[in-house]
């Protein structure tokens, strides 16, 4: 059997909300140990909306007992990623955002020690240049806010579709290609996606796919 040869390849159409789960706000995460992506550099992206805009609310991220993380989350009028060192230095990037209805493809990229970036729907960057970077982890989380050593709540008031985390920087071309297809690119090396199915409970069924 020869293999497909692709012309003018068709995109995947996919119904977002269809896909989505929903995190009630109050106590619903998953956790993951150990982590898959311990340390620098890394990616996070995520396909998330929030319900409301009236607390800090966790969408994914990574972290070690010692207090280092890396964190992908909504506050009250943007997008953010947090990298937080074992000695407490935090920096944060921040892009506003302004919806409680639509989904938003989210990226944080962590680059090195003093380099960090949040993209929106894979355009918007902001770049924080703070010396702070996560380090040793060994906890993976979705749907609350890791800090402290644990599951520090500031749980999601949304829906979550997809998350992916890369053990590398996506440069900015990739981090616009995948937010235009986030279902359709990188899916060939080393990325761990949790996808959340149509049919079957987020838990149990979410799946890794790693090379």
């Amino acid at each position: 059997v020869g293999d497909w040869v692709e012309t003018n390849a068709p995109v995947a159409e996919v119904s977002v909300a269809g896909l989505a789960r929903k995190f009630t706000a109050s106590s619903s995460q998953y956790i993951s140990r150990p982590a898959r992506v311990h340390g620098l550099p890394l990616t996070i992206g995520a396909i998330a909306r929030r319900a409301s805009a009236s607390s800090t609310q966790g969408i994914a991220g990574i972290g070690a007992a010692t207090d280092s993380w890396f964190e992908l989350y909504f506050t009250t009028s943007a997008a953010a990623i947090l990298s937080r060192n074992a000695s407490g230095t935090a920096a944060v990037s921040a892009a506003t955002v302004t919806s409680t209805s639509a989904f938003y493809t989210l990226v944080g990229v962590c680059h090195s020690t003093t380099s960090r970036s949040i993209y929106v729907n894979g355009t918007g960057k902001v770049t924080d240049t703070t010396s702070s970077a996560p380090d040793a982890c060994t906890t993976e989380i979705i749907g609350a806010f890791y800090g402290s050593g644990a599951p520090a709540g500031l749980y999601l008031d949304g829906s979550i579709a997809l998350v992916c985390i890369w053990n590398r920087a996506l440069s900015d071309s990739e981090v616009a290609e995948w937010s235009a297809n986030p279902w359709g690119v990188f899916t060939d090396e080393r990325v761990y996606r949790y996808v959340a199915p149509v049919s079957s409970g987020f838990k149990s069924a979410w799946t890794v796919n790693a090379k």
